[in-house]
This record gives structure tokens, C-alpha cells and sequence, in this order.
């Protein structure tokens, strides 16, 4: 709730600063409120990947302590590998398509012909993508937690 209040506020003093500069932005408003949204959700989203991740692990050091590891370590590795199309395994990249409404990410395994002008190196990464990629990995920690919790802690 923190959350929305907060972002909330902000984005209230930016259109109220653009208003009183007479800038106009048409559409703003409820291009704003859908940022806002899946702002929120990403949030909640993440906190019960967290617990569920908490859960599996049975301690909440580790699960901190992986996830700085994984922020650091694993984006670059993942980065690194050479498969095609490679950001979209990366938790950073779906989020960012998942709060920019899509994204446009490079791949280095493309190769273009020297003499080609419209061969880019890029793909998108849309709102949908993201949004699956991110509900899976949510998905499977939680069914993962469900399971090693029934087994471990209930008699």
C-alpha cells in the first residue's frame, strides 16, 4: 500500500509541475495508471516469490544471500551464453518488458551480412512475454514450496 501511495505522489507532483508549465501530454493519465498497476503487481509478485523461496530454502539469510548472488553473478553468466535470443531467460529483462509495456533487447548471435542497411541485431521482448515468463517462475516456486513445506513441516 506504501507502494502506491508513494508512486502515486510522485507521478500527482510531476502532472501537477507539467500542468502548471502548460505542457500537455494526451493519454498520460491512464498510460500512468497502468504503469502504477503492474507496478504493484511486480511487487506483490515478488514478495511471495520470496516467500515461497524463503520457504524451499528454510532460511531467509540464504534466500537474501542467493538473490544478491544471482543479482550480480547470474544475470552476467546468463548474459554470457551463447544461445540465441538469450534475454529472454533473464528475470531483468521480463521485468523491464513487463513495466515498459515491452522492451527492445540486443542479441549478439545475430549475424548480419556486411552489405545489409536494415539487418538489426535486436528483438522484442513484449508486455505478454514477460508477464508468462515471470508468472512461470512464480508459479514454480510456489508449487515447489507448496510441496516441500506438506512434506516437511506437516506430520
Amino acid at each position: 500500500m506504501a507502494a502506491v501511495i508513494g508512486l502515486g505522489l510522485m507521478w500527482a507532483t510531476y502532472l501537477i509541475t507539467a500542468s502548471a508549465r502548460d505542457l500537455d501530454f494526451p493519454g498520460f493519465g491512464s498510460m500512468l495508471t497502468w504503469w502504477l498497476v503492474r507496478a504493484v503487481v511486480l511487487v506483490i509478485g515478488a514478495g511471495l516469490g520470496g516467500f515461497a523461496l524463503a520457504m524451499i530454502l528454510r532460511s531467509t539469510m540464504v534466500t537474501v544471500a542467493l538473490l544478491a548472488v544471482y543479482a550480480v553473478v547470474g544475470e552476467a553468466l546468463v548474459a554470457t551464453l551463447p544461445v540465441s535470443r538469450v534475454a529472454s531467460f533473464s528475470p531483468a529483462s521480463n521485468v523491464i518488458a513487463w513495466l515498459r509495456d515491452g522492451v527492445r533487447v540486443f542479441d549478439p548471435t545475430v549475424h548480419c551480412p556486411v552489405t545489409s542497411t536494415t539487418c538489426t541485431k535486436t528483438y522484442e521482448l513484449t508486455l505478454a512475454s514477460g508477464a508468462l515468463y515471470l508468472g512461470l517462475l512464480l508459479g514454480a516456486a510456489l508449487v515447489v514450496s507448496l510441496l516441500t513445506f506438506r512434506r516437511r513441516d506437516v506430520p
